[in-house]
This record gives C-alpha cells, structure tokens and sequence, in this order.
C-alpha cells in the first residue's frame, strides 16, 4: 500500500497481473493428464509459444500457422513474434483481412 501511495503510477490492484496467470492456472490442471514427463514438457513449451505470441501483439493461430509455414524458408530470428519481418496479418487487428461475403 506504501508504494501505491508513493507513486500514482502503481496500479491499486493485481489485476492485470491475475488475468496474465490466469491461462496457466487453467492449463495446469490439463498437464496433470499428459501421459509422460516429455509430453508434459512438450505442452508447456507449446504454452509458452503461444502466450510469448499473444503477449507481443499476434494471434497465436495465425502466428503459429505462420511459423510452420516458413520454418524451414526463413532464419529463426524472422519467425519470433516480435520481429519486424513478421507479416500484418498475424496481428490482432484482423478487420481489414477479413473478407466480406
């Protein structure tokens, strides 16, 4: 609370901090189920992926269909989520891709 009161920059609540791990909590139940130590270990590196793809602006979907598309075209460091090289389509705002029928 001291430091809510030190600086009017500080959020009052956790929030935004509760929604971050929120999906992990949520998928943790989900692991439990893996058959295996790797395929438990293969499901949080997906996990990961995905929300390191969400954080930065994309939609995991399109970011990851992109990236099994190019994976063996393009280095690694085009396929990151953030990267400049990373088409506009992978990004949230999907309204202007999108065709009207």
């Amino acid at each position: 609370m001291l430091t809510y009161l030190e600086d009017g920059h500080v959020e009052l609540t956790s929030n935004i901090s509760e929604r971050a791990v929120k999906p992990f909590a949520i998928c943790r139940r989900n692991f439990l189920f893996s058959k295996t130590n790797s395929g438990a270990n293969a499901s949080a590196i997906l996990f990961s992926i995905l929300q390191t793809a969400r954080a930065n602006g994309t939609v995991p979907e399109l970011y990851l269909s992109y990236v099994l598309e190019n994976i063996n075209k393009k280095p690694l460091e085009d396929l990151l989520p953030w990267s400049k090289g990373m088409p506009e389509y992978t990004k949230h705002d999907l309204t202007k891709y999108m065709k009207t029928k």
